[in-house]
């Protein structure tokens, strides 16, 4: 019970840090054109999708750390310091939550959790993405 609660507590939270990407003109969704792009090239098998969006995980890993180090490159020493703090934070968050998605019943839970990883990936390196804009 207390870890489903963390979980949408933790959900509502990264809803409401995520909120710059909103303005981006192609929102990153569950499931949205990135993912129906794997699920149609893939094949439609599990094995295939997976691996799909798993690439397209590492390709928001790389924007996500060149935004980090861009911004830890300009901010002043407190602020890097509470960035540093937050980044080890949300890929504990990250982490804890998409491997909550992955322990469901079925092969689903596989796509689920690297869907997951893909969404939150991406919103958070939209995110930095941010804070070197006025």
């Amino acid at each position: 019970m207390y870890f489903k609660s963390f979980v949408i507590c933790g959900l509502f939270l990264g809803s409401i840090l995520t909120l710059p990407v909103q303005a981006q003109t192609q929102p990153i969704n569950w499931y949205g054109q990135e993912y129906q792009f794997c699920a149609g090239a893939g094949g439609g098998s599990t094995l295939e999708i997976v691996s799909c969006v798993d690439g397209l995980v590492r390709k928001w890993d790389r924007r996500l750390n060149v935004e980090y180090r861009q911004a830890m490159n300009v901010l002043i020493k407190r602020q890097r310091k509470r960035l540093r703090a937050a980044q080890r934070l949300w890929i504990k968050y990250r982490n804890a939550n998409c491997n909550y998605y992955a322990s469901g019943e079925g092969t689903i839970a596989r796509i689920e959790g690297v869907e997951c990883m893909r969404v939150l990936t991406a919103r958070r390196a939209l995110e930095l993405s941010q804070v070197l804009k006025p």
